[in-house]
């Protein structure tokens, strides 16, 4: 997987917080953070959602998915609805390292 140009923009919900976008197009790659844990620096895998700018403001118009457990949920759905316009919602829940997500998706308007 190659590294994906920065900046990254991770999506990060607190328990309860949900965040809705339309994917317009998505790509994966990895990028190198630094979390406390490792302050030498931590490679992981991204999956980069481009988003309408309505749904990320400012610039750049995308989401970066990096937790695993969310990546994995949500990139084998990204390729089943393929180019179909589907408007997704996603809700956290628990509290790290336990937090999971619960993925809805409906046809966008």
């Amino acid at each position: 997987m190659a590294e994906l140009a920065p900046p990254l923009q991770p999506i990060e919900l607190e328990e309860g917080q949900s965040r809705s976008f339309t994917a317009l197009r998505w790509e994966t790659g990895e990028a190198i953070i630094t979390p406390g844990h490792a302050p030498q620096g931590k490679k992981i895998n991204v999956l980069r959602i481009h988003v309408r700018p309505e749904d990320a403001p400012g610039f750049p118009h995308y989401i970066d998915i990096t937790s695993a457990r969310l990546f994995a949920q949500l990139r084998p759905q990204l390729d089943i609805t393929g180019r179909l316009i589907v408007r997704w919602t996603i809700t956290a829940h628990g509290i790290a390292p336990k937090k999971y997500f619960t993925v809805e998706r409906v046809p966008a308007s």
